[in-house]
């Protein structure tokens, strides 16, 4: 999937959570499926908003059978993994690491591999000094179908989600 394609399908956390009136955590409790994008950065460092674009993800992660390894650039968190991220975001906690998604390979063979830390290729060396330059952090994207269904229920006026 790339990033245009998701934006048909769903919405980011921060869109869902203005569009709705829902906190994070209520978003993420009635959204059917919570995606992460780790944006790709080749070797001209620009970010890349493409999964099909051939870039190393700027997030590492730890895969269950390959072990360590760029974190897909688009890939769906397991479901006790959304449940780690409500009960998170509920107390007010963003971190991401520790998440993990489902990722696909060419083959048909799934593992679900473990966000770790920022891929060390993604650093710029002045990213100490200048904190713009600092790894560009996952960015959550929610279902829209679950969260039209749930204001549905909840909410007798016809706001559906733009």
């Amino acid at each position: 999937m790339n990033h245009r394609e998701l934006g048909e399908t769903y919405l980011t956390m921060l869109e869902a959570v203005k569009h709705t009136g829902l906190s994070e955590a209520q978003v993420v409790l009635n959204c059917d499926e919570v995606w992460m994008f780790c944006p790709g950065v080749p070797d001209n460092k620009q970010v890349v908003k493409d999964t099909e674009a051939g870039a190393a993800s700027t997030w590492t992660g730890m895969g269950e059978v390959s072990g360590e390894m760029d974190m897909p650039v688009c890939a769906k968190l397991t479901d006790p993994s959304k449940e780690q991220l409500y009960l998170r975001l509920k107390k007010g906690n963003h971190d991401l690491k520790g998440l993990r998604v489902v990722d696909q390979d060419g083959s048909g063979e799934t593992e679900e591999i473990e966000l770790q830390h920022p891929n060390p290729l993604s650093i710029s060396p002045t990213s100490k000094e200048d904190p713009s330059d600092e790894p560009v952090q996952p960015t959550l994207y929610v279902t829209r179908a679950g969260l039209e269904q749930y204001l549905d229920k909840n909410r007798s006026s016809d706001s559906l989600i733009k």
